[in-house]
């Protein structure tokens, strides 16, 4: 392998050359519903990191260097709203959880009252 050669984590394959990564985002961006890739799969996003960091920085085009950096921003920002939301729909499920628990002890705790309401009734019936 040469000094320019790279390694990419999760499901992209090792990089060669700087034209093999700026292929690879092509494809990977531009061919395809990036929006649905990223919709649908949350690791898409980290692989799309993994790949923007092999771009060498220092030898592209000013229109790459600066695509990469906002496109870089902009999978930061996904992947963090992906975090939020995860945090909620996991605080919403625990809330969830809780709130079935307090119903069903709300609901022995009635069942509780009605059985003593009837003992109290029939102790009442016996007393008269």
């Amino acid at each position: 392998m040469s000094s320019s050669s790279s390694t990419v984590s999760n499901n992209i394959p090792p990089i060669e050359t700087q034209k093999e990564i700026l292929c690879r985002l092509k494809t990977t961006l531009f061919d395809g519903d990036l929006f649905v890739l990223l919709h649908t799969n949350v690791m898409a996003s980290h692989d799309i990191k993994d790949l923007l960091k092999h771009v060498d920085l220092l030898t592209s085009p000013s229109v790459v260097v600066s695509f990469v950096i906002e496109f870089s921003a902009f999978l930061d920002q996904l992947l963090e709203l992906h975090k939020s939301l995860d945090h909620e729909k996991y605080e919403f499920e625990t809330r969830v959880v809780d709130i079935s628990k307090w119903n069903k002890q709300i609901e022995e705790l009635q069942a509780k009252v009605k059985e003593a309401w009837v003992l109290q009734a029939r102790a009442d019936d016996t007393t008269q």
